[in-house]
């Protein structure tokens, strides 16, 4: 088995690509990402009197529906 400083370059360079690929996969699936940014909202009517409308993507969901499960286990 080699020891690791023998490792060649190209190997060290897929290693590093490899890690930052990971953390930034990581991160951006995180649950701690702001889902209220995707969110766009529409309003009608006048004066405060009228409709909002919230037009949520549907990859985004199910993420919303368990982050408001778990603000109502917490709130119980």
């Amino acid at each position: 088995m080699k020891s690791i400083k023998q490792l060649p370059k190209w190997s060290w360079v897929v290693l590093i690509v490899a890690v930052v690929a990971g953390v930034f996969i990581w991160h951006k699936n995180s649950a701690d990402s702001n889902l209220i940014d995707n969110v766009k909202f529409s309003f009608s009517g006048y004066n405060e009197s009228g409709t909002v409308v919230a037009v949520i993507p549907p990859e985004d969901e199910k993420k919303i529906a368990i982050m408001q499960l778990d603000y109502l286990r917490r709130s119980l």
